[in-house]
């Protein structure tokens, strides 16, 4: 499990890189800015692939801001085709993310130096960047496992490298 919503991943699949990227392009449709969920004929991610790279995102019926952004090259290895990956939240996200952490880390560092701290207000802080990391990396591994799964279905291949 990755401490950070940061992932690198490789699949490898017998399947040509040709025959990959047709799968992929057929489970891919163009990014929408306002969809209805009508189910009948929805793909799995929206985004583009060209030139055997590719950036999608899962399309859901829900809203989830740590949805992983999925980068990915297709290339030959021998008699096979591996999908290099790195998944990631959106960067406004990140943005995000990183000014509420660093802004609940330099409250919290104010009140562990207050002489005054007799009444427990550094665990509200505390308490806070538990609940926002435990937010974060669950919201963002839990629709990062469904869209592994997915993607490892679509290539017919399986993971041979997992990292950061």
């Amino acid at each position: 499990m990755p401490f950070l919503p940061f992932e690198t991943l490789v699949i490898e699949t017998s399947l040509s890189k040709e025959e990959v990227a047709t799968n992929l392009a057929n489970n891919i449709e163009p990014e929408k800015t306002i969809r209805f969920w009508i189910k009948s004929d929805r793909k799995a991610f929206e985004g583009h692939l060209r030139n055997n790279e590719f950036e999608i995102k899962r399309i859901i019926s829900y809203k989830n801001s740590f949805l992983p952004v999925i980068n990915g090259r297709l290339q030959t290895a021998g008699n096979s085709t591996r999908i290099t990956i790195k998944m990631r939240p959106h960067l406004a996200v990140i943005a995000f993310m990183t000014i509420w952490f660093s802004g609940i880390g330099v409250f919290t560092a104010i009140e562990f130096t207050n002489n005054d701290n007799q009444n427990g207000v550094v665990f509200i802080p505390i308490g806070m960047l538990l609940f926002g990391y435990a937010l974060m990396m669950g919201s963002y591994l839990f629709e990062s496992s469904r869209a592994k799964l997915i993607l490892t279905e679509i290539t017919k291949g399986q993971f041979i490298q997992t990292g950061r």
